[in-house]
Formats: structure tokens, C-alpha cells, sequence
């Protein structure tokens, strides 16, 4: 039996994201189902900006950075459940695919919870993680994750290279909320001398240490030193606040400068990793779908298909159901 397929993003920008509508729309369309773009994210599926999608819609999108669905932060509530259930309804949809990081997650989760109050209107949910900050439950990295750290690192190379000239300390801020993920590998990568994330922590000891570290190391000759920090590590000791303290302690044996990172780090074509990652993970959804809609006239329809998230584990593609994932958030950090 054929499905229509509606498929849409959550959250933030992500590398990967158009690869990832291309494959599902292609390998949809190769399996005789009809495959529709919500523009917009949830805001698409209130005002009911759906369009059926066909195999050129999504030419040249393999290569391309952004979402040309277009993404944004916004959730189902009870004040647009109706909008929404009125627009998967008119379109007839069967199976709803989100692709999108933290918030496309937690929009899945109360749309679900929403839904289960009026069983008619429930619709299968399946998830494919695309984040830069790879902090989603249920797969080891996310789409977009490759991308973003070859942007920092880009960016570093030269930050460093620029710092060589002079006795200089930087602090770089990444992004990743209170993910150090991005973090801690860019920290690696780069051979940055500090790191720190909000997983480890921060406190004005740990400054101070490192400060008296810092300077040993240009009593030695050293002629630039590399921190990287997190923009959620710590709410007090803040990229300014530490810029701020190593400036006004180095007592002029070394300059300090601060960058900020931001959101160059979302932009630019996917890597070739994430290419991959997304026409991997799009093709296994495309395939899990495939299997129910074989078996599904044989059921009378029944029961639906199970919700839930696709993701990589220990190299091998795997699936979370959708029950699952909220006891794997932590309730105060993204």
C-alpha cells in the first residue's frame, strides 16, 4: 500500500538538512509513495503551508547548506493542535518525518502527547537528528555535527596563525548549549591548551590555575595560547568574564583576545560526512517505512506504524521509540 509522507524540520539550521529531504523525497517517490514538504516547521503544519513534492523539487539539494523548507523553534500547543490535526487530515498524511535537532525532538513529543487525547487524530512520528550541537538523545552524532567542527576549526587554524606573531592568549566560544561535544573535539583537533564545557564544569579555582599555568607556559617562550570554551559552560564564569580575568591578571606578559564563533558554524555546504550520515539515516527511515506499507493491508490498517527516532550506535543504524525518549533528556539542559 502507498503512504503520503509528509516530511518537515525543527529547530535550528543544520548542515545536512537538504540531503536529508532529497533522499527522503527521492527514494519516497522510487517506492510509489507521495511525498509532501511542510514549510516552515510547525508554524508550515498550523497555517497548512504543504506542497506535494516530485523528483526535480529537490534538485541540487545534495550539496546545499540552510533548509530550503525553511526551520524554526516554534511546538505544537493546545492552542494550534487543531490547526495542525486540520492540516495533516486535509492532506491525508500517514506518517509524519521530522528532521531537526533538540527542539524538532521536544516538538515530537508534545504533538504525540497532544494527539493521544484524541486517538483519531494521532499520526506515526519518525525523527532523523540533525544538529549541530549533537546533544539529541538516541544517536552518537547528528547530522550537521561534521560540518560544524570543520567550520571551528577553519576558523581557529587561523585565529592561531594570526596570534603567532605576538605573545597572545585566545578564547574562542563555540556553540553546542550545554553540550560540550563541539567543544571538547575542536579543543582536541586543534591542540587547543584549555577546554571548558559544561559537563566538566568551571569555577574560579580551575581560572586561577590555569591562569598561573598560562603564565609559566610564556615565561617559557610560548607565543600563543588557545582556550576554548562553551556558550552554556557556565552562567557566571561567561567568555567576557573570562576574558576579562586573564587580561587583567597576565600584568602585560601577554595580550588577550576573545572570539566569538556564532553562527558561522551553522552555515556552508555539508561535508562529505554528513552527506553520507544524512542519505544513510533517510534511507533506512524511507526503508522502515517501506516494510509497514507492505504489511500494513494485511492489519487492516492497524496498528500504526511506531514512532519514534532513527540514529547511529556503535557505527550501526538504530531506532529508539518515541516512549523512550523522554526518560534520556535530562529535565535542565539541552
Amino acid at each position: 500500500e502507498k503512504m503520503r509522507i509528509a516530511v518537515m524540520h525543527g529547530g535550528a539550521p543544520s548542515p545536512g538538512m537538504n540531503p536529508s529531504i532529497r533522499s527522503l523525497v527521492r527514494l519516497g517517490i522510487d517506492s510509489g509513495h507521495s511525498v509532501f514538504g511542510v514549510h516552515g516547521g510547525i508554524d508550515g503544519l498550523v497555517s497548512g503551508n504543504v506542497k506535494q513534492m516530485d523528483w526535480m523539487s529537490v534538485n541540487g539539494w545534495a550539496v546545499m547548506g540552510g533548509a530550503e523548507l525553511n526551520t524554526n523553534r516554534s511546538r505544537p500547543s493546545e492552542e494550534n493542535i487543531e490547526a495542525i490535526n486540520h492540516t495533516l487530515a486535509k492532506f491525508e498524511i500517514d506518517v509524519l518525518v521530522i528532521i531537526g535537532g533538540y527542539d524538532a525532538y521536544q516538538s515530537s513529543l508534545s504533538l504525540r502527547k497532544l494527539q493521544k487525547k484524541n486517538p483519531k487524530t494521532e499520526v506515526p512520528i519518525l525523527l532523523i537528528p540533525s544538529t549541530i550541537a549533537n546533544n539529541v538523545v538516541g544517536t552518537d552524532t547528528a547530522i550537521g555535527t561534521d560540518t560544524a567542527l570543520n567550520n571551528i576549526l577553519a576558523a581557529i587554524d587561523k585565529i592561531k596563525h594570526a596570534g603567532v606573531a605576538s605573545r597572545r592568549v585566545f578564547i574562542t566560544e563555540v556553540m553546542g548549549h550545554h553540550c560540550g561535544y563541539l567543544t571538547l573535539m575542536s579543543a582536541i583537533a586543534s591542540g587547543a591548551e584549555r577546554a571548558y564545557f559544561n559537563e566538566v564544569g568551571v569555577s574560579l579555582s580551575t581560572l586561577i590555575h590555569d591562569l598561573e599555568q598560562t603564565k609559566h607556559r610564556f615565561e617559557n617562550d610560548c607565543r600563543v595560547t588557545l582556550i576554548i570554551t562553551s556558550e552554556g559552560a557556565n552562567p557566571t564564569y561567561t567568555t567576557e568574564f573570562m576574558y576579562k580575568f586573564f587580561k587583567k591578571e597576565s600584568e602585560g606578559e601577554f595580550d588577550v583576545r576573545q572570539s566569538i564563533l556564532g553562527h558561522l558554524q551553522q552555515g556552508g555546504n555539508p561535508s562529505p560526512a554528513d552527506r553520507i550520515l544524512a542519505a544513510r539515516l533517510s534511507a533506512y527511515c524511507m526503508h522502515f517505512i517501506d516494510e509497514w506499507a507492505t504489511c500494513r493491508p494485511l492489519i487492516h490498517r492497524t496498528p500504526l506504524i511506531k514512532s519514534g527516532a532513527f540514529g547511529i550506535h556503535e557505527g550501526q543504524v538504530s531506532f529508539t521509540p518515541i516512549d523512550q525518549l523522554p526518560s534520556l533528556f535530562h529535565p535542565s539542559y539541552r
